[in-house]
């Protein structure tokens, strides 16, 4: 489990770390990427984890697997309920703010260009003791200093990454090709949301915005490991196995149409056959793959 999940974690470790340097993908390049995933993630759960539930036989075996199911959507839209409006507003919020400061930095730069021409011409500039320079760093400071941490969007992106690592413990459940399959998919989600978050910590010190990119990636690794510990625990038998199966795929099938193909459509004002063509790709080509390596 911890090789596997290392993956989606440094993935998204190096999306984080790339902000710097890498532009933020283009709308149809990432809504493509997230049909890709998405078409894995489907593939994965038709090949890996649905056989588990139509093999297991008896009542105890339907009650697990009804069970699990309703456990694995119940969970993920209880996260969603309490995570997802949060998630929106703090972006909002966030953008609203770094437009206001931008604002305020080219106004304040502009009003030190003012002063240090007045200066030149021998004019005297009513700023107390402080030279134009000073002034123009002290605003800086301060501006910096007003961007707020991003709580509510660190949140969502903790819960968002436990709950990958997590899935893709209980996929190594079905076997190591479901929990590869699982890492592969989730790697391009990961990989834009640590892209996304660390543009939203611009503003903070360097010491808070590694300490707050570092955990994202720490909690999929722990999670994979708590739940493959847990699934290989509870899945002694074919009734348990079917469960833990139906809790990934009903999980799985959430994020799935509720996550990156909404995600993918967002703020899609024409509709682009190329983008949605990537589902059936990232489809296929799992199966092709599964198939080659038998």
């Amino acid at each position: 489990a911890l090789r596997i999940a290392a993956l989606p974690a440094v993935v998204m470790f190096l999306g984080s770390c790339c902000t710097k340097f890498v532009m933020m993908p283009s709308r149809t390049l990432a809504g493509a990427l997230q049909h890709l995933a998405a078409g894995i993630l489907l593939a994965a759960i038709s090949e890996e984890l649905v056989p588990p539930m139509k093999d297991a036989e008896g009542l105890w075996a339907s009650v697990c697997t009804v069970v699990g199911f309703a456990l694995g959507v119940g969970i993920l839209m209880a996260v969603g309920a309490l995570c997802g409006d949060d998630d929106d507003d703090d972006d909002d919020d966030a953008d609203a703010e770094v437009r206001s400061n931008a604002s305020s930095v080219r106004s304040l730069r502009g009003r030190g260009g003012s002063l240090t021409s007045q200066a030149f011409r021998g004019g005297a500039p009513e700023t107390g003791n402080k030279t134009a320079p000073a002034m123009l760093e002290e605003g800086l400071l301060e501006t910096r200093q007003a961007i707020a941490f991003p709580a509510q969007l660190a949140v969502a992106v903790y819960v968002d990454s436990f709950m990958d690592g997590l899935l893709v413990g209980v996929a190594l459940v079905s076997g190591a090709s479901a929990g590869t399959l699982m890492a592969v998919s989730l790697s391009f989600e990961m990989g834009f949301l640590g892209l996304t978050f660390a543009a939203s910590l611009r503003g903070q010190s360097f010491t808070r915005s590694m300490l707050a990119i570092v955990v994202g990636p720490l909690l999929i690794v722990i999670a994979a490991m708590i739940g493959g510990f847990l699934g290989s625990a509870i899945a002694t038998d074919p009734a348990t196995h079917a469960g833990v199966s139906a809790f990934g795929c009903s999980a799985l099938l959430f994020m799935v149409c509720e996550e990156l193909l909404l995600e993918a459509h967002e703020d899609d004002e024409k509709h682009n056959p190329w983008v949605d063509v990537q589902l059936f790709v990232g489809f296929l080509l799992t199966i092709l793959i599964e198939k080659a390596t038998r």
